[in-house]
């Protein structure tokens, strides 16, 4: 089995980043109650030294209901599946364990996203289920690649979609979100209870080691000082337990994850001229480094840019960095590891839900014993958005 990850991107579907350019099909309108679909369909061939594989992009498809109430409320809510079109037979290791961003190992369909909620205009949104965090509204403005990035941001920490800790699609959340003037505020509560992670699992040997996560807690604030401007701040704190085989430098069993973040981003994904976003966000015990050792301390950052043209092409770029920062009670740093690396990309628009797109992985990574890690890699693929 080759040992390199590839971290595919998880979508950036969240209402409040407004990043999916299709329109919903709508099934059913009788005046009151409302039921559509839409979804994107994506595929894309990968080759890097050894491997050259054809796999999944993030396919899915979702339902979105809602039904209008007097008083200016209104109910609703969401089914999101993922699809898996391309299978691999795990030749190429697509994340870490059977919990991954694109959906457990070996299933063709997952569920992504699930929850029922009531909103008012006035009064903001009450929701429950699973759903991308209150945090996403900051952190989710690099989450758009086609190939690669998003593992340096800690949406989808120890290889997952973020579910457990509440910093990616949060499992069993609670949220409350509001929109005033050019603010928009999050809370969210998630009642995880003791629900375990295996970190570097593997078919023959078993996990290397597990997590166990309680409930987390997390807020956001959005403030949009200028049409095209959007700056952020989010923080997310969760109760964890770990075995002994995942300690990294401090000898404890159980720790408080943390991860504060903020973002800056420009103009809107997919339109026309340019659109840029950076997000940082300091960790920790929140990730684990290519050895799968907790990071005691980290920081992060993802840039994505992209500028489209009046034509049909679109240039992509960014950065995905991820730093060690543990250190020991001796105040030496014990670990070298550093995840860097430069994504360059183009886009081909048939339309704005079909195109074509390439994107090339430029790594300058460094292990933990400070030798190089990972490799460079390229691919492209087809996206349909419906």
């Amino acid at each position: 089995m080759i040992n390199t990850k590839w971290k595919l991107t998880a979508a950036a579907v969240a209402a409040a980043c407004m990043l999916t350019p299709a329109q919903a099909v709508e099934l059913y309108n009788d005046g009151k109650t409302k039921f559509n679909v839409n979804g994107d369909l994506s595929v894309f061939y990968l080759k890097s030294d050894g491997v050259s594989e054809v796999g999944d992009g993030f396919s899915r498809f979702m339902f979105d209901m809602s039904r209008e109430f007097d008083n200016g409320w209104t109910g609703f809510g969401k089914i999101e599946q993922g699809i898996a079109l391309s299978n691999t037979d795990n030749k190429l290791i697509v994340n870490r364990n059977g919990l991954t961003s694109t959906g457990p190992s070996g299933d063709h369909t997952w569920l992504r996203q699930g929850y029922v909620g009531i909103a008012n205009d006035t009064y903001g949104s009450f929701s429950m289920g699973k759903m991308f965090s209150v945090g996403y509204k900051v952190t989710g403005g690099t989450d758009i690649f086609e190939i690669f990035g998003s593992q340096a941001a800690g949406i989808y920490n120890f290889g997952t979609d973020g579910g457990f800790s509440g910093t990616g699609r949060a499992e069993q959340a609670i949220q409350y979100n509001l929109d005033w003037n050019k603010f928009s505020f999050g809370l969210q509560f998630t009642a995880s209870g003791d629900n375990q992670i295996d970190v570097n699992d593997n078919e023959e040997t078993g996990p290397s080691a597990t997590v166990n996560y309680s409930d987390s807690y997390s807020w956001s604030v959005l403030y949009s000082p200028l049409e095209k401007v959007k700056v952020g701040v989010a923080y997310n704190k969760a109760n964890v337990e770990f075995n002994e085989d995942l300690q990294h430098l401090v000898e404890v069993a159980e720790v408080e994850d943390e991860m504060t973040s903020a973002s800056i981003t420009y103009g809107s994904y997919h339109n026309r001229g340019l659109y840029m976003s950076w997000v940082f966000s300091d960790m920790k015990n929140h990730e684990i480094n290519d050895e799968g050792k907790l990071m005691t301390e980290a920081f992060g950052s993802e840039l994505y840019a992209s500028y489209r043209f009046e034509g049909p092409w679109a240039l992509v770029g960014g950065y995905n960095s991820l730093k060690d920062n543990s250190v020991a009670t001796n105040g030496s740093n014990e670990s070298n590891y550093h995840l860097k690396y430069a994504i360059v990309g183009v886009n081909y628009f048939f339309d704005d839900d079909f195109y074509l797109y390439s994107e090339a992985k430029i790594n300058d990574s460094e292990s933990s014993t400070g030798s190089d890690y990972d490799e460079n890699a390229i691919g492209f693929g087809i996206k349909y958005n419906f």
